[in-house]
């Protein structure tokens, strides 16, 4: 299942402001309600931003949607046709880049649409989205993935929403 949060801290606002979408953020959540996210930390961003360089965020997987998230975040719920019979080749992916880096470069690209330098560094949309492609479902034809951002990603046609929640 994919999540899309409506964060509320300064980061999240400013990837809200930079790419005009209501989603800062997005991640998966598997059967057993753990969720697998690439997770850029707001010092971390700080950091690259003033020197190009800083604490690397990481791909993670958590116990559940509300870990380390605002307390209050709505998060939106998304599927899509024959997402279970891909659920397994999309899972098995995305768990093969727990432990794997953030992709802060990635993510101010989303204004230059750049071409991705950092190949095994994911931001949390791009690693979502590239986990769907690799399974078989392009969720942007003909567009990389590392030039989806959150809310494009939800924007999807073949997307549906299922349910919303708020973080606890």
């Amino acid at each position: 299942m994919i999540l899309a949060y409506q964060g509320t801290s300064w980061i999240s606002n400013r990837i809200r402001a930079t790419t005009r979408g209501m989603y800062s953020h997005i991640a998966w959540q598997l059967l057993d309600g753990s969720v697998v996210e690439a997770w850029g930390t707001p010092r971390g961003f700080a950091q690259y931003l003033l020197t190009g360089e800083g604490p690397r965020g990481e791909i993670r997987r958590v116990k559940s949607a509300s870990d380390r998230h605002t307390k209050g975040t709505r998060v939106d719920a998304f599927n899509f046709p024959g997402m279970e019979s891909k659920r397994e080749q999309i899972e098995a992916f995305l768990l093969e880049q727990v432990g794997g880096r953030y992709d802060y470069r990635g993510v101010l690209s989303f204004k230059t649409l750049s071409d991705k330098s950092h190949p095994d560094d994911w931001f949390c949309s791009e690693l979502i989205a590239e986990a769907c492609r690799r399974a078989g479902t392009e969720l942007h034809r003909r567009v990389e993935s590392h030039k989806i951002d959150p809310t494009w990603l939800t924007r999807s046609a073949i997307l549906s929403h299922a349910y919303s929640f708020v973080t606890e």
